[in-house]
């Protein structure tokens, strides 16, 4: 995947061909790392095995997939900053709540949680409603795009809870939902928005 989308960034407007690069690129990188059997903590309080690589991807993956989303929509930059920056303190938060004991986890994936409702909501609403004097066709893509992203972002935090906050996944199967997760929300992602792109080109437009 890294391949192809390394070949597309020599073509046409170069921002998202290189954004979805570096989501795709950064993600087999922490794969690979963690495929090593490495990138991980065994955690004292019950054993379980806490993959910590996960999160740096995800903090430099998620907002570029946010830049992905604010770059179709239109947004204003100061709001593609705003729903970065809760982006941020959102993967942080589970980060830290990973690590943590049992008494402070769920307080840590309380305040994950208190980011993500607004960043829900500027993709569902706040992007939109910024997006009336585009065309259909980019309407329509950002429409696929956030639909996804939303999708699989409200299941990243039930996987956590149910595994990393509660431990009531076996980890084999905490592992694999989150490949599927990351797969649909970058890889699914990344090649609706580098096609679309594609067919503005043709009709003389950009992205």
């Amino acid at each position: 995947m890294c391949c192809y989308f390394t070949y597309q960034a020599q073509y046409g407007t170069r921002k998202f061909h290189y954004a979805s690069l570096m989501i795709n690129g950064c993600a087999a990188l922490a794969y690979l790392y963690m495929a090593s059997k490495s990138g991980y903590l065994i955690r004292a309080d019950d054993g379980r095995v806490f993959f910590w690589a996960r999160y740096v991807d995800w903090v430099i993956t998620t907002p570029l997939l946010l830049f992905d989303l604010g770059g179709v929509a239109g947004a204003e930059l100061g709001e593609v900053f705003g729903i970065i920056g809760l982006d941020v303190l959102m993967i942080v938060a589970g980060l830290i709540g990973g690590i943590m004991g049992p008494e402070y986890r769920w307080i840590f994936w309380a305040f994950g949680m208190f980011c993500f409702v607004p960043i829900i909501y500027m993709l569902l609403q706040t992007f939109k409603d910024q997006m009336q004097d585009l065309n259909l066709k980019r309407k329509d893509t950002y429409g696929k795009m956030m639909s996804i992203t939303v999708i699989t972002w409200i299941a990243y935090p039930v996987v956590w809870a149910l595994g990393e906050g509660a431990g009531m996944l076996e980890q084999t199967i905490e592992v694999l939902l989150y490949v599927i997760l990351d797969v649909i929300a970058k890889t699914v992602f990344s090649f609706i928005l580098l096609q679309a792109h594609e067919s503005f080109r043709e009709e003389g437009g950009s992205l």
